[in-house]
C-alpha cells in the first residue's frame, strides 16, 4: 500500500498549507481545530510511508547481503573441491558408523 510520489508530495503540501492556516488569525478556532487534525493525519500517513519505504530499503539490503555470502561460500566451495572431496568422503564413513550403530543397538 505505497503511496506514488506525486501522493507523498500533495501529504507534504498540504501539511505545509494547514499549518499556514492555523497560524493565520483570521482563522476561527473551530477551523483551526479541523485543519489541526488534517495536518496530523497527513504527518501521520507520511510517517506510516516513510517507516515502510526504510523497512523495505533495510529488507532488501539484507538480503543482497545474504545472496552474496551464499554466492561467496558457493564460489570458495567450488575452488576448494580437492577438500570437499575430503570432508565428503569423512562424511560419508561417518554415516556408515551410524548407520552400524543403529543395527547393534536394534
Amino acid at each position: 500500500m505505497a503511496l506514488r510520489p506525486e501522493e507523498v508530495q500533495h501529504l507534504e503540501g498540504l501539511v505545509e498549507d494547514m499549518i499556514k492556516r492555523i497560524e493565520d488569525t483570521n482563522t476561527s478556532n473551530e477551523a483551526a481545530v479541523v485543519y489541526g487534525r488534517i495536518g496530523n493525519a497527513c504527518t501521520k500517513t507520511l510517517a506510516i510511508e516513510a517507516a515502510a519505504a526504510a523497512k523495505r530499503t533495510a529488507r532488501t539490503n539484507n538480503v543482497t547481503k545474504f545472496r552474496a555470502s551464499r554466492e561467496n561460500r558457493l564460489n570458495s566451495r567450488k575452488l576448494g573441491q580437492g577438500r570437499a572431496g575430503a570432508t565428503d568422503a569423512q562424511s560419508s564413513t561417518q554415516g556408515q558408523r551410524s548407520q552400524g550403530q543403529r543395527q547393534t543397538s536394534n
